[in-house]
């Protein structure tokens, strides 16, 4: 019990720590509202910091940075922030230049706090974790192997073809060996959600309160078109993603906690055993 205190009290200052960096970074760059500050206030763990914090990281030049470079956000803020129709200009745009322009609108529904945490908060308890066996080596580490060595080292794994577990019932021995099958090629993994649907017009709520205007748009057959294309884009190519990879990230640091606190008490059993006789 207090090397668990001590671990939690090393996690919180951690995540205080990182709270501090990540609220001067977004205030640096002018990115700062209230409901994000309020939302990491609100975390007591690394992996709901970095949940927060994803959709402001700084990564290499996107196609949403390039397009702007381009001076293209003229288009995607006329679609954000206007109900007036599209300029004809505006279709008469490359395909290289209209995909930059969904890519800023694509980074700016990304950037929607409240539509986020709808697909965070209702992703893993409507989750199946999906596993199957793959049919060939994948990976680097199996992709030389004769078909007969591969056969053999992967029935090691066969318990787990066509096993479905809900997030909420999967052990930590499960969840790591799961992933050390995949790591090697054997195994298949695919999360999907039962209520996808719903979790998706609920997010695009969140969306249409933080642009309005996107309603009168997609009164507009035309123009409705390319805001759900946009939208499913944002949804499918990047907030599912997402809270996918936040919930194997939850499950992998339960589990290998799991097995250190397994490990910790066989130990401690090992150790305060007797010696035997004629061996103290």
């Amino acid at each position: 019990q207090v090397e668990g205190a001590i671990e939690r009290i090393i996690e919180l200052r951690a995540v205080a720590t990182a709270r501090g960096k990540i609220l001067a970074d977004l205030k640096k760059r002018e990115l700062w509202t209230a409901a994000i500050e309020k939302r990491l206030d609100a975390a007591r763990t690394m992996a709901e910091i970095e949940s927060i914090y994803h959709p402001f990281r700084v990564a290499r030049k996107t196609n949403a940075a390039k397009g702007r470079d381009q001076g293209l956000d003229r288009y995607s803020n006329l679609v954000l922030q206007s109900t007036d129709p599209l300029p004809q200009d505006f279709y008469r745009l490359s395909a290289d230049q209209a995909k930059l322009v969904g890519a800023i609108i694509i980074e700016a529904f990304g950037q929607v706090s409240d539509a986020v945490s709808v697909v965070e908060e209702q992703f893993e308890p409507s989750a199946w974790i999906n596993v199957s066996l793959a049919s060939k080596g994948r990976k680097a580490a199996v992709k030389d192997m004769s078909a007969e060595e591969f056969e053999s080292k992967r029935k090691h794994y066969a318990a787990y073809d066509g096993r479905r577990f809900p997030p909420g019932t999967i052990r930590g021995y499960q969840v790591l060996a799961i992933n050390r099958g995949e790591a090697l090629g054997f195994l298949k993994v695919d999360i999907t959600s039962r209520a996808e649907g719903r979790i998706r017009a609920e997010a695009l709520k969140k969306i249409t309160a933080e642009y309005p205007c996107l309603v009168e748009r997609m009164k507009r057959q035309k123009e409705r078109a390319k805001v759900v294309a946009w939208w499913n884009e944002a949804f499918d190519g990047h907030m599912v993603p997402h809270a996918e990879r936040m919930l194997r990230s939850k499950l992998k640091a339960a589990a290998e906690k799991e097995s250190i606190g397994v490990f910790r008490r066989n130990l401690r059993r090992e150790l305060s055993q007797r010696p035997l006789r004629g061996h103290g």
